[in-house]
Order: structure tokens, then C-alpha cells, then sequence
């Protein structure tokens, strides 16, 4: 455990001397995977695959970093802890133009009504996030765009605290409900599956393909008889428009490299 906590400022910087600045005159997408729950494979996984997917369709290659909570990762990749959350979202504020380009947030584990956002890992004893966090963190950073995706039971919690104009929230379940797929068994959970590997890869406009994922998630948990999770989705008064614009921008979708193709189909 010391280990791992002594390794975390070299791994952040690392993460950080990776990161591409800004491009002048240009609106650039960021994107940011948080995988808190490090005993069930199932967020690592869908976290890794959301950034190959960004990377290869959205135009965040070398934008895009993750911090994950999994024995398989702790060496090399950051942990996924408040702490961390924290100065990794100060250093990606320091590479972005915090008033121009937007940041992709997604953050996915296990969640609770009071605690928010859980982040386990043991031995290694770690705070849970609650939304009043994530938005003291992101303000504190000058984020000012966001696109935020909560993939958790009981994550509407996060919508009501994270809204704004510039900010578009979007959550797997109701603030009293729970969501579903956290299964050792499976390479994502019923959100991240309906919103990464479905809608994204087949439509680069963003809130249509959200609409699309909770239209399928409302689908799927009538045909299963569970009780709804009530996906959630916030669209701020500005930042449609500032996504549309970046939608614009993408151009043709680039052929992925031999080994991301692989690795995304691994996934």
C-alpha cells in the first residue's frame, strides 16, 4: 500500500507530461475516466474502452488520460482517489483553455444515496466522492465546460449539484434508484454499454446519442422486468451549442491503428 501511494505524484506528472496543450483558435475536446471500484473488473474495462473510443472518434488522442482502481493498473496508472481526481483535474485545467475547450468527465463504480460516488480499493483506505466534491474540484480547476457522465446507483444525486449552463450532466440512475451490469461477468455496465459501445460508435453528435442510450437502457430493464433506473440528463442552456461545434470540427472518422482496433475489441 505505501508503495502505491508513494508512486502517485510520479504517475500524475507522467499522465501530465503526456497531455497535449490546447490548439490555438480551435474548440478541443479533454477526456477524463475515473474506474473507482477496483474489485470488479467491469469498470476498468468500460473505463479503457470509453477512452479508446473518445480518442479514435472524438478527436482526444493525447487529450485523454485515466485513473483506475484495479490490482492490474496500480503501477502504472494513477489511482482513482479524490485526491488524485483533484490535482488531475488542476493539471488538465493547466494544458486546456479552461474557457474554450471542453472536459469529458466519466466517472463509474459502485454508489450510495449519502456518500456518492464510492472509491475502494483495498487495502488502501479511500474517501468516497460526493457531487459536492466533483464540482469544488472542477471549479477549482477553471473548468468551465463539461460534459459529465455518472455511471453509479443512485448517481442522480449528482445532477442537481453539477448543473449549470455550461454543463451538461448525465447520470445511470435516478437519485433513488439503482442501476445495473456491476458484474465481474461483464465488460460493461447496462449504462456504459448502452451509451460507449452502442450510441457513441454509431453517431458523433453527442446529446442524440445520450437520448439514444436511455431510450435503449429504459428498453432493456422493461424486457428484463427490473425496476427502472431512470437515466438522467441535464443539457445546460450553452453547451449544446458549444458541443455542436466540436461536432462540426471532427471531420472523417480516422481509421484506429492496428492496436487500438485490438484493444477496443478486447474490451
Amino acid at each position: 500500500a505505501e508503495e502505491v501511494f508513494d508512486a502517485q505524484p510520479e504517475l500524475l506528472q507522467s499522465a501530465a507530461r503526456g497531455l497535449r496543450a490546447s490548439s490555438p483558435g480551435v474548440t478541443d475536446l479533454y477526456f477524463l475516466g475515473f474506474a473507482g471500484y477496483a474489485s470488479q473488473d467491469v469498470f476498468k474495462k468500460e473505463t479503457l474502452y470509453a477512452k479508446d473510443l473518445l480518442d479514435s472518434r472524438f478527436g482526444t488522442r493525447g487529450r485523454s488520460l485515466v485513473m483506475i482502481n484495479h490490482a492490474d493498473t496500480a503501477g502504472n496508472v494513477p489511482l482513482a482517489s479524490g485526491t488524485n481526481l483533484r490535482r488531475m483535474l488542476k493539471m488538465i485545467g493547466r494544458r486546456m483553455n479552461t474557457k474554450e475547450d471542453v472536459l469529458f468527465v466519466y466517472l463509474t463504480s459502485h454508489g450510495s444515496e449519502k456518500r456518492g460516488l464510492a472509491a475502494q480499493f483495498w487495502p488502501l483506505a479511500l474517501n468516497d466522492i460526493p457531487p459536492e466534491k466533483l464540482k469544488a474540484y472542477l471549479d477549482e480547476a477553471g473548468i468551465q465546460w463539461r460534459v459529465l457522465l455518472v455511471s453509479a446507483c443512485y448517481s442522480g444525486n449528482f445532477v442537481e449539484v453539477l448543473k449549470n449552463d455550461f454543463t451538461l450532466v448525465m447520470t445511470a440512475a435516478a437519485a433513488d434508484k439503482q442501476s445495473f451490469g456491476c458484474s465481474n461477468t461483464r465488460d460493461f455496465t447496462y449504462f456504459g454499454e448502452a451509451v460507449f459501445k452502442d450510441a457513441l460508435n454509431r453517431e458523433r453528435t453527442f446529446i442524440p446519442a445520450f437520448q439514444n442510450a436511455i431510450a435503449a437502457i429504459n428498453q432493456r430493464e422493461a424486457s428484463e422486468k427490473l425496476d427502472p433506473s431512470t437515466p438522467q440528463l441535464f443539457v445546460g442552456a450553452k453547451i449544446g451549442e458549444k458541443l455542436a461545434a466540436i461536432e462540426r470540427n471532427l471531420g472523417p472518422v480516422p481509421v484506429p491503428a492496428a492496436g487500438n482496433t485490438q484493444a477496443m475489441a478486447s474490451h
